[in-house]
């Protein structure tokens, strides 16, 4: 009896094992599926929004996010390098992501880490202002739009396409858009409900 029951128990462990590996191979590839969908997503908004398209357009840009009342461009206007490439270096902060998969004695926890609002200010300084993000500044307020002059005279311009001069030009302020934070928060979300969903 003894022997019967250690193989009863063998096979019971085995078949557990099966189901177990079945079950961790079918989170893995339900969430890594649905992580990749909610990153297209994610990613496709950022590349269509208006300041995206209007930053990496360069200082020959129009102003096409309306920000600066339809003078210059942003790229000037935020004082970039002429070869900057300020979108390329956003974009490998934004495509960044990690997952993991804690097993353990039969419960299962999915870490998914996603860029934060931190590595992107931390990667997004003004050129002119260090410790200041031109993401925050886009969302919250750039100052200087009085005395900005665009203008495709490279003399004393950092960029090739604009200057701040000493005295204000005209009235009129920039104009605070949404950017990244709407845009982060709806990918969070979704990225919750993956999480809920996929242990259910």
């Amino acid at each position: 009896m003894a022997k019967i029951f250690s193989q009863q128990v063998k096979r019971q462990i085995e078949n557990q094992y099966t189901k177990e590996r079945v079950y961790r191979k079918a989170v893995k590839e339900k969430v890594s599926q649905e992580l990749s969908s909610l990153r297209k997503i994610f990613l496709s908004e950022f590349e269509k929004h208006p300041i995206t398209k209007e930053i990496e357009a360069g200082p020959s840009a129009t102003n096409s996010s309306g920000t600066l009342s339809g003078r210059g461009n942003l790229f000037s206007f935020i004082g970039f390098p002429a070869n900057a490439k300020p979108i390329s270096t956003l974009r490998k902060v934004l495509e960044k992501h990690d997952v993991r998969f804690n097993h353990v004695r039969g419960k299962t926890t999915i870490i998914i880490n996603a860029p934060t609002m931190e590595e992107i200010i931390a990667a997004t300084p003004l050129p002119w202002a260090t410790g200041r993000s031109w993401v925050r500044g886009i969302e919250h307020g750039l100052s200087g739009l009085g005395r900005y002059l665009n203008t495709k005279r490279r003399t004393g311009s950092r960029s090739g396409g604009g200057i701040q001069v000493k005295n204000k030009l005209r009235g009129g302020k920039f104009r605070n858009t949404s950017y990244l934070s709407p845009l982060l928060n709806t990918y969070y979300k979704g990225i919750e409900k993956l999480k809920r969903t996929s242990l259910k």
